[in-house]
């Protein structure tokens, strides 16, 4: 008896209070049931509707996630800050400027191409300017194959006591045996001047550049 007594006054209670939430119109206000608010008293939480969930969302997988942190992480590698990043990711995935609006599908195709980029940029360092070739004359050649200076004077010094040529008539010579113009000794390789040397050792080939230089 006392308990249905107590359930009576209870639900006469409970009528009174409903009739005068829904007079006032506080039924959104104040409630009855503790699970009817569960972020205030933690009682039964409100299910979720299935409509409430965004369009096109889809459950990414825990490989997915950190495939999506990867593209972040390289693509600022490749491009050395976010915006440029954010440019290439948008050509990448039409227009879409932010990973999280990534999908599953464009998560894993994204991943492939910006790994492919960054094997291409680790491939090709930013190179520093090189210093110019050890050795290099204006004219392109390599010191290394250059004549030396024991050649070059060896030149000289055999046109002035063999021909008693002076200078500019030394380098006239050396220009007449190798059929070329020089404007210094040092512009011969070292077989040029092997050659030369060794036709002016030999006085009767000399002596025929020796006419052809006294014409000019």
């Amino acid at each position: 008896a006392d308990y249905y007594n107590t359930c009576k006054k209870m639900g006469a209670k409970r009528a009174l209070v409903s009739a005068t939430l829904n007079a006032t119109a506080c039924s959104d206000v104040y409630t009855q049931d503790v699970y009817e608010a569960p972020e205030l008293y933690g009682g039964k939480p409100k299910e979720e509707s299935p409509l409430e969930s965004q369009p096109g969302e889809e459950k990414l997988s825990t490989q997915d996630l950190e495939k999506r942190h990867e593209i972040g992480d390289w693509l600022i590698q490749i491009t050395g800050d976010i915006e440029s990043a954010k440019v290439i990711l948008s050509e990448l995935c039409s227009g879409k400027t932010e990973l999280h609006n990534l999908n599953k599908e464009e998560i894993n195709n994204i991943h492939k191409e910006v790994k492919i980029l960054l094997k291409k940029k680790n491939k090709e360092p930013d190179k520093e300017p090189e210093p110019p070739p050890k050795n290099k004359q204006n004219n392109g050649k390599v010191d290394e194959n250059l004549a030396n200076e024991n050649q070059t004077g060896a030149i000289y010094s055999i046109s002035k006591t063999e021909y008693n040529l002076n200078h500019d008539e030394a380098l006239k010579m050396a220009s007449l045996i190798v059929k070329r113009e020089l404007n210094s000794l040092k512009e011969l390789s070292k077989q040029e001047a092997s050659w030369i040397i060794e036709t002016l050792n030999h006085s009767e080939t000399t002596n025929g550049f020796l006419k052809e230089l006294s014409k000019k």
